[in-house]
C-alpha cells in the first residue's frame, strides 16, 4: 500500500490516548519515508515523520499541541491491522484507523 496522499480517522484508541474519532490523519509517502500530520478532537496540530518498511508496517515518531497547550510526544510501530504505540512517558496504548474514504467516501 502506498501511503500518500491518504486519510485515515481514528476509530478508537486506548483510555491514555488523546485522538479520538474527530481525529483526522493526512499521510504523504515519498519512497520509503512517510510524513503526515493530524489534527481535529483534542488535537490543535500534530505532525508525524517514520518509515514504511518492507513488509507495509509503519514505524514512525509524532507529536501534537493539545487544546489544553500541552506537547505530547510518542513513538508508534503500526502494523496496518494492528497498531501499537509507546508514549514518551513510558506508557503503551492501541490506536485503531481507518481509511477515510471507507466512512464517508471523501479524502
Amino acid at each position: 500500500m502506498n501511503y500518500d496522499g491518504r486519510c485515515f480517522r481514528v476509530l478508537s484508541n486506548s483510555e491514555n490516548g488523546e485522538t479520538g474519532t474527530e481525529t483526522v490523519f493526512r499521510y504523504r509517502q515519498n519512497g520509503a519515508i512517510l510524513s503526515g500530520d493530524y489534527s481535529g478532537g483534542v488535537i490543535r496540530e500534530g505532525d508525524l515523520l517514520g518509515t514504511v518498511l518492507e513488509n507495509r508496517e509503519l514505524d514512525f515518531v509524532y507529536h501534537h499541541i493539545n487544546q489544553a497547550g500541552e506537547v505530547m510526544a510518542s513513538h508508534c510501530h503500526s502494523i496496518p491491522t494492528r497498531p501499537r504505540c509507546l508514549w514518551t512517558a513510558g506508557a503503551a496504548g492501541k490506536l485503531a484507523v481507518v481509511h477515510r474514504r471507507q466512512i464517508d467516501g471523501t479524502f
